[in-house]
């Protein structure tokens, strides 16, 4: 049976349309998956080098009439794209008007009264433009990593997210940099923990919460 080797960018629903799969969970409820699901108990949160066992498809047949015309109609497959958005102070943007674009496409809206954001994005897409207000923000699709069993030791994950809680991590590379110890220092001192600029224990649960995964 093929084996798949994740790479940076990819997520798994992609994966699975890759492979001829609707259903993501075909992949990743699989038995030979088990150890995966244990290391990566978020399925959208993989990291480059792992490595998906994908099983065989099975034929699905449709009756159709012989000697006329048929259309087939194959659903656009999409991703959501979910962010509360806050201020400098944490407070949330609640009912705040947004623009997402991607080329010559656009979505216009509003978030929720607890500064929610919610839409559903072509899965084709790994960037989007967001506009809130005068500020415009380059969001960077399923681009997430892991913060344990990875081979940098979380640390280009727990970049990733420090940046997108409004810290300065510095460069997303995996390398736990002076630049990214002041920024888990600031995180730590505005969350009440002890500051240690270490990315463990305390610090790293409160951070994953804090993201949100």
């Amino acid at each position: 049976m093929p084996r798949h080797t994740v790479t940076q960018g990819e997520c798994l629903l992609g994966i699975a349309l890759r492979h001829g799969f609707q259903d993501w969970k075909r992949i990743y409820e699989h038995p030979e998956n088990a150890e995966l699901r244990r290391i990566r108990p978020h399925p959208h949160v993989l990291h480059p080098g792992d490595v998906l066992f994908i099983p065989e498809r099975q034929a699905k047949e449709l009756g159709a009439s012989t000697g006329k015309t048929h259309v087939f109609k194959v659903k656009q497959p999409m991703r959501e794209l979910c962010l509360t958005l806050k201020d400098a102070a944490g407070k949330p943007l609640a009912n705040e008007p947004y623009t997402l674009e991607w080329g010559a496409e656009f979505i216009e809206g509003a978030t929720d009264g607890e500064g929610l954001l919610q839409e559903q994005l072509p899965l084709r897409l790994d960037s989007v433009r967001l506009t809130v207000g005068e500020r415009g923000y380059e969001l960077r699709l399923a681009t997430l990593n892991p913060v344990e069993h990875t081979g940098d030791k979380g640390v280009s994950g727990i970049q990733a997210r420090l940046r997108n809680l409004g810290f300065e991590p510095g460069s997303i590379d995996g390398v736990l940099s002076e630049r990214t110890r002041q920024a888990l220092c600031a995180f730590e001192a505005l969350h009440g923990l002890p500051v240690t600029g270490e990315p463990a224990g305390r610090t790293l649960e409160k951070l994953v919460q804090a993201h949100g995964c």
